[in-house]
């Protein structure tokens, strides 16, 4: 598995500014945490989450996001299960199945 060692700066830095102007405007941002969210080149080079390597992936993803942006106090919520619901009750599937 090859997997970068060390987190995009530049992606990190325009989050960090987005959190400050938020609250400049005294908003309090919340980030989720989607698996749907996959890089397609994660997709094509893996097969997505039928490979267990993007499960690796994932979970590097959000261990460098808590690590690098809970300084800045943002928000941070793993949604899964009920993001799934409201994806299913709008193609008419009931979440209770």
């Amino acid at each position: 598995m090859v997997m970068k060692k060390h987190p995009n700066e530049k992606g990190l830095a325009f989050y960090r500014n987005v959190f400050a102007e938020c609250r400049r405007y005294n908003i309090e941002p919340l980030v989720t945490l989607n698996h749907y969210d996959i890089p397609m080149g994660l997709v094509y080079k893996y097969g997505g989450w039928k490979n267990r390597i993007i499960v690796d992936h994932f979970e590097k993803h959000v261990r460098t996001l808590f690590e690098k942006l809970r300084k800045r106090r943002a928000l941070l919520a793993d949604i899964q299960r009920s993001q799934c619901d409201a994806q299913r009750m709008f193609h008419g599937i009931r979440p209770d199945l």
